[in-house]
This record gives C-alpha cells, sequence and structure tokens, in this order.
C-alpha cells in the first residue's frame, strides 16, 4: 500500500506542478494623458488655436485648437451623454478641422510584452454642422503609429466613445522599450471634435508552457501506479 500511495503523490506533485505552469494574473492601470480634457488653455467660445497644452499640433494654426461648445452644437439630453451634460468632461474640447491634421502625445509608459493597451476617445459631430466627420484614433511608438482605428461617424450633435485596443506578443519585439503615445487625426478637415482621453494597460503574465523534464516526471508517476497496481495483484 505505502509502495501504490508514494506513486500517487508523485503524480500529484507533476500534476501540479504542470498546472503551475499556466497560472497567471492580470491588472488594469490608468496611463496618464496630460489635458486629457482639453481644459487648457481656457477659452470662450470662440475658441483658442494650437497650441494646446500637453499636445503637440501637427501645424500651429487656428484650424485646430479648443473652444467651450454650447447647447446649440450639442444639445443638452439628446447628444449621447447622460445627466444633462454638453461634452464628456468638463466645459471645453478639441476641435481639429483640418485635412490629416492631428494632435499627438507621447506618455510617461514605455511598451512592453504581453500588454494590452487601450486608447478610448470620445468625438463629436456639431448639429450646426451638415457635412459628416471622418477621423483616426492610434497608439503610437516613439511617434509612429502601431496601431489604429478609423472612427464611426456619429450623427449631428452626438459624441460618441471609440476605442482602439492592441495586445503586444513578442513579435513585437522592436516596440518594446520604446515610448508609447496616442495621435488623433482628423481626416477630411470638416470639424473633428474629440474630448475625455483615456489610455490604459493591461498586463498578463503567464509562465512557460511545461518543459519536457516535467511531462517526463509526470509520465514517470503515472506509470509507477501502473507497476504498484500490478505488484499488488500478484501478491
Amino acid at each position: 500500500m505505502r509502495t501504490v500511495k508514494s506513486a500517487r503523490v508523485a503524480v500529484g506533485v507533476a500534476l501540479a506542478a504542470s498546472l503551475g505552469l499556466f497560472s497567471g494574473s492580470a491588472s488594469a492601470t490608468p496611463i496618464t494623458v496630460a489635458n486629457f480634457s482639453f481644459e487648457t488653455p481656457g477659452t470662450n467660445n470662440g475658441g483658442a488655436g494650437c497650441p494646446i497644452t500637453g499636445w503637440t499640433c501637427s501645424t500651429n494654426s487656428s484650424s485646430m485648437g479648443v473652444y467651450v461648445p454650447v447647447t446649440t452644437q450639442f444639445p443638452s439630453g439628446a447628444n449621447g451623454l447622460s445627466g444633462g451634460a454638453i461634452v464628456p468632461d468638463g466645459t471645453q474640447a478639441a476641435y481639429l478641422a483640418l485635412t490629416n491634421g492631428f494632435i499627438s502625445q507621447n506618455t510617461a509608459a514605455l511598451i512592453a510584452n504581453s500588454t494590452t493597451y487601450t486608447l478610448s476617445v470620445f468625438v463629436g459631430r456639431r448639429n450646426d454642422f451638415n457635412p459628416a466627420i471622418s477621423g483616426s484614433i492610434a497608439l503610437t511608438n516613439n511617434g509612429t503609429v502601431f496601431a489604429t482605428l478609423a472612427m464611426s461617424a456619429p450623427a449631428q450633435g452626438q459624441w460618441l466613445d471609440e476605442t482602439v485596443s492592441y495586445t503586444t506578443t513578442l513579435a513585437d519585439s522592436l516596440l518594446f522599450g520604446g515610448t508609447l503615445g496616442i495621435r488623433i487625426t482628423d481626416l477630411n478637415g470638416n470639424q473633428l471634435n474629440v474630448d475625455d482621453v483615456r489610455l490604459s494597460q493591461s498586463t498578463t503574465t503567464v509562465t512557460d508552457v511545461p518543459e519536457p523534464a516535467t511531462l517526463g516526471l509526470f509520465g514517470l508517476g503515472l506509470a509507477a501506479v501502473g507497476v504498484a497496481r500490478r505488484k499488488r495483484r500478484a501478491a
């Protein structure tokens, strides 16, 4: 009986070791975005052109900047936001009205393996503008785009929350250690409005696949159980 019990213990240890190799943990962490709701520089309804605090404009002109949206542009209670808000966060929003013009920002985060980076941005279309808007949001590595999303076009007077995510793997090794950044681009010049920019990372740690030695130990344990059973029957 002791032989059978010992063999079963060996199998249990090997199995536990094998299963342990697949264990993992995940955690989500916000990444700081400077001036995420475009509250500075402070302005009146007429707006203020670039530069925008904390952001880099592809060109410093009045075609991009910040302004204070009003109810005629985004009707309170009928603009896709709750609580009667006119803008998703604060009182100001950014505007881009230049084809292929963009605003960008590098963060303090460095790109790592096995990490999911998620960028979310509210995009709005003014109620007093007829032309459909077109734009994109993107994740960048040292200023170079590596993940992008073409925004959906909201209805007039509406805000939509758009999200792009990217999970790094070993195939992305050239990205590792690079500076994570974000870019928001106007694709047709019809005043893209954006607000409440959020960025986060979620890391999952998974250990390696069981090594041959571990699998061999598991096999030996099974064999030991079989031998022990045969000896007990013979006795």
